[in-house]
């Protein structure tokens, strides 16, 4: 799967300028490169072992690896280091650990004790396939894993910028990001609620962790104060553009396309963008997040390219 190169007219976003000076063939390659390297360094990642964990080894890969996947989040990470001047293998194991930390997060979110999905991305969920004990186990172990490989030494980062990216990760995915965004949410399931906490729930539960992925690129290339603002905001609305899409989805996407089961935010009384802005006007909000996210990039210039695809691509996505 390639993320195709967009031509930003047909979202009729912000154009910034300098950086549609790149070819369009230039950052599809560019794009297309990165993945394969994150493909790699996550198989690789899965290798050895006891032979006790072989199955273990099995769900873990078949969440991560085997039923493919966009690679949104360790692309961004890589593409926000280079965005600063950071080189793409020195951010690449950091990168892949956002990817193993997804995994974990898609386990459990199809569990039957919370949206009990049988299908992710047109295969069945780990616990349909594999039951739910060894699935649980190995959301647990890609999250170790995701920790190991940011905490390993590397003499090309310093250990202070690795106990920063370290830090701002398990912050996202903790109370205050994805947990406690997720809670929200199952707390909010058939209840009125604000737009103010609807947007709280989804920036806790998606943005949030979206956001870390960016900064942490730009930590990883020891970013200067001015370019983490850029891209902490930037992260922040594609981080909001990604959930309006996926509600959007959700209710109007097409299974073979999505592959998984549509409809289901509206079967448990979900507290979506859709509900409670239609389609169309969330449809509006998600294009108003990409501008917002592609004019903080400007101060960055040519070198925030191919996060401005990946944006772009954020949004015209249908799957």
């Amino acid at each position: 799967m390639s993320i195709p190169v967009l031509d930003p007219r047909s979202l009729q976003a912000h154009d910034s300028g300098p950086p549609a000076l790149l070819p369009a063939s230039w950052l599809a390659n560019h794009l297309n490169s990165r993945r394969q390297e994150v493909n790699a360094f996550l198989e690789k990642s899965l290798e050895g072992g006891a032979r006790h964990s072989d199955e273990l080894r099995r769900v873990m890969h078949h969440a991560a690896i085997g039923s493919g996947g966009k690679r949104l989040r360790p692309l961004l990470t890589i593409l926000a280091a280079e965005a600063c001047g950071g080189r793409a293998e020195v951010s690449l194991p950091c990168a892949c650990a956002m990817e193993f930390i997804h995994a974990c997060s898609l386990i459990q979110d199809d569990l039957p004790a919370m949206d009990n999905d049988r299908m992710r991305r047109g295969q069945p969920t780990c616990h349909v396939k594999f039951g739910e004990g060894l699935t649980i186990l190995a959301g647990d172990a890609l999250l170790s894993l995701a920790f190991e490989l940011m905490a390993t030494p590397s003499t090309d980062l310093p250990a202070t910028r690795q106990l920063s990216v370290i830090q701002l990760i398990a912050r996202s995915i903790g109370l205050h990001g994805m947990a406690g965004g997720q809670a929200a949410d199952l707390l909010a399931a058939n209840a009125a609620v604000s737009m103010e906490t609807l947007r709280l729930i989804h920036e806790g539960k998606t943005a949030a962790f979206l956001q870390a992925c960016i900064v942490a690129g730009s930590l990883i290339a020891g970013a200067a104060a001015w370019q983490l603002d850029a891209l902490r905001t930037f992260g922040a609305e594609i981080g909001l553009a990604f959930q309006i899409v996926d509600d959007i989805l959700n209710e109007t996407g097409h299974e073979t396309v999505t592959g998984k089961a549509v409809g289901s935010d509206q079967a448990l009384g979900k507290a979506t963008f859709t509900a409670a802005y239609g389609v169309e006007g969330s449809r509006r909000l998600a294009l108003e997040a990409l501008n917002r996210g592609l004019e903080a990039l400007d101060p960055l210039g040519p070198t925030s390219a191919p996060l401005q695809e990946v944006g772009r691509f954020i949004v015209a996505r249908n799957f």
